[in-house]
């Protein structure tokens, strides 16, 4: 295992190094290391990456961290932006049921509280960031959750797939109040970003979702390519020569919008920021014909030329190496 790619460490409690590594597996795989024996060519692989192939997402999870605990071993995928939570022994073997998460959400800490037991911080499009104990296999919300003078009950996050230019089925979350007509009427606004290995994880979308949703509006998120929403192989089908991948991925969406009656081009209009900029602007370059206002957010668009020239001594700030 010399040389592998190891992202991430923990020292756990059965006398073993735990180890996060890419080395030939792009959605990443779990191995130990017995402290006895500190060598990383024998250390052992415990959670393989997912098999990347298959008729259920799940088998493009990619694993984005975990955490030792007396007993017990947590794992936290990222599949296709929402987060899973998997529970092993300290040798790799399943020892729970996968604990239920709310619908569409990610869990952006995971804390240990004792007996093998752990506390997450998760959060959804629609809901205040949460913590949840996890005890027994069972998931339950606790009181550590900001109390708001406004909610999302009458609101609901609806999950779909567009398919790109290539086939590849690309994720994204449609943010709309129950009830909403599908007659291609709908103010939609999408958002994209696609670059850097950078995931579109489910965040709650707050007072300026709130706004936009009682003026009638839709908010989407996408998942497209060049993030690493399912690993590594998923960023780099998004980057360098493989940047017009994020720009088909982003159309696909806005087809699927309209082509559903989400929305119309005279109601569609898109925004991104930093990389999300230049993604803008290809959009819009592209396919005019889709998009009734567009809202490039940085000065991203002038690191078009760079984005396809790995070599370029000049590359601006913004731009993806």
């Amino acid at each position: 295992m010399s040389g592998s790619p190891v992202t991430s460490v923990q020292v756990a409690p059965d006398n073993s190094l735990k180890l996060l590594s890419y080395k030939n597996a792009p959605r990443g795989q779990i191995l130990r290391l017995p402290l006895s024996t500190p060598d990383l060519a024998k250390s052992k692989v415990i959670v393989p990456q997912s098999p990347g192939v298959g008729s259920d997402e799940t088998a493009r999870a990619a694993i984005e961290s975990f955490l030792p605990t007396p007993g017990h071993l947590y794992v936290i995928d990222i599949i296709g932006g929402p987060s899973r939570v998997r529970v092993f022994d300290n040798e790799g073997h399943a020892v729970r049921k996968i604990p239920a998460l709310p619908p569409v959400s990610a869990v952006a800490e995971v804390v240990s509280i004792g007996a093998g037991d752990v506390m997450m911080d998760v959060s959804t499009y629609i809901k205040q960031p949460t913590w949840y104990r996890l005890e027994n296999g069972k998931s339950t919300p606790t009181a550590l959750s900001p109390s708001l003078p406004y909610n999302f009950d009458d609101a609901e996050a609806v999950r779909e797939f567009a398919c790109s230019k290539d086939g590849t089925h690309v994720p994204l979350t449609i943010i709309r109040r129950k009830g909403t007509p599908m007659n291609g009427a709908t103010p939609a606004l999408l958002n994209g970003y696609g670059g850097y290995g950078i995931s579109e994880k489910p965040y709650f979308a707050g007072r300026t979702g709130r706004l936009w949703l009682d003026q009638g509006g839709i908010l989407i998120f996408t998942n497209i390519r060049g993030g690493a929403d399912y690993g590594q192989e998923w960023h780099k089908n998004g980057n360098l020569t493989h940047k017009q991948n994020v720009f088909d991925d982003f159309i696909a969406c806005a087809q699927h919008l309209i082509e559903r009656k989400y929305t119309s081009p005279a109601h569609l209009a898109i925004i991104g920021g930093s990389n999300g900029g230049l993604l803008m602007g290809a959009a819009f370059t592209q396919h005019p014909e889709l998009f009734r206002a567009v809202a490039p957010r940085s000065e991203s668009t002038t690191c078009c030329a760079s984005n396809l020239i790995p070599t370029a001594s000049s590359t601006p700030q913004n731009s993806e190496p």
